[in-house]
Parts: structure tokens; C-alpha cells; sequence
């Protein structure tokens, strides 16, 4: 059934095109110029449909660099109690929407960060949000999640012990 949504979303997206390039291309006389310019004109229009997505999967990779995902003083956590208040979300200014999520982790009774953890989520492009398609609306060009792979192995690594949050969010 999903087939078959892509299948009728892609067929009146590239009517929409043609249609367009049609529109674009109304004053031009009928011949081999005009069918050889709209021939041009179709993928140069697909192609902007994803210049948003196309320009926000750099911004998005950046975003995502190993260094800016995850950081801890190694020295002082180790083998420590630590504890985390709630989860902030912000909004990024991007080419598409991109959310931040942030972590801090704090050792236990003072309010001294050693481990800070971010994780980004984009949605797509224009098109992608317009449609609606898949579920989400996520990148249709790049995987539109990141966070760090050491992050889910650090407690263990460092034998640190998680306590009670600062508060319940």
C-alpha cells in the first residue's frame, strides 16, 4: 500500500513538473527547441524542489561532527556518581528544521558539568513536510538523525554510577 502512495505521489509530482515547465515555456513556438528546453527545464526543476535538503545535509553533517556530540572530563567522572537534570530542546536555524537536544550531566551534589551529550533531528525539505510522506516528514537526501555512538557506552567505560535526577522532567 506505501508503494502505491509513493507511486501516485511521484506520478502527480512529475505532472506538476511538466506542468510547470509548460507554464514557463507558454510564449515559445511548438518545435524541437521548445521539447529539447523542457527536456532541460524537468531536471533542473526536480532539482530545486531539494536545494533546501541538499544545502541542510552540510549544515546537518557539520552539526554532527564526533566532537560536538559528545564531551566529558574523563578524569573526573571516573568511577563517579552523576546526576542530570532535564533534557533541553532548541530549535537550530538551518535550511530545514533541525532540534538540538542537550544533556548535562552533573556529579552527584554539585552542579559541576563533566558530561555533556547532544543529539540532532532534522526534518525535511519543503517538498517532504508539503507531502507529508513518509511518516515524519524526514530527509528524503540524508538520514535526518545523529547522536554519538560512545555516548551509550561511556557510563560502563568509566564505571560511573547514574543517581536520581535533579528533578522528574
Amino acid at each position: 500500500m506505501i508503494g502505491i502512495i509513493a507511486l501516485i505521489i511521484a506520478l502527480v509530482y512529475l505532472g506538476a513538473l511538466l506542468l510547470l515547465s509548460q507554464i514557463l515555456l507558454w510564449k515559445m513556438p511548438a518545435g524541437g527547441k521548445k521539447t529539447m528546453v523542457s527536456l532541460l527545464l524537468l531536471p533542473l526543476l526536480a532539482g530545486l524542489s531539494f536545494i533546501d535538503e541538499i544545502w541542510a545535509r552540510h549544515q546537518f553533517q557539520a552539526l554532527c561532527a564526533e566532537d560536538n556530540l559528545l564531551s566529558y572530563q574523563a578524569d573526573k567522572v571516573r568511577g563517579q556518581a552523576v546526576s542530570t537534570k532535564a533534557l533541553i530542546r532548541k530549535n537550530i536555524s538551518a535550511a530545514v528544521p533541525i532540534v538540538e537536544h542537550t544533556r548535562y550531566w552533573f556529579l552527584a551534589g554539585t552542579d559541576d558539568i563533566v558530561i555533556t551529550s547532544k543529539s540532532y533531528y532534522a526534518k525535511g525539505g519543503w517538498i517532504s513536510r508539503l507531502i507529508g510522506f513518509p511518516e515524519g516528514s524526514p530527509p528524503l537526501l540524508f538520514n535526518g538523525t545523529c547522536s554519538s555512538k560512545e555516548y551509550y557506552t561511556l557510563f560502563q567505560k568509566l564505571n560511573i554510577q547514574e543517581i536520581n535526577n535533579k528533578d522528574d522532567n
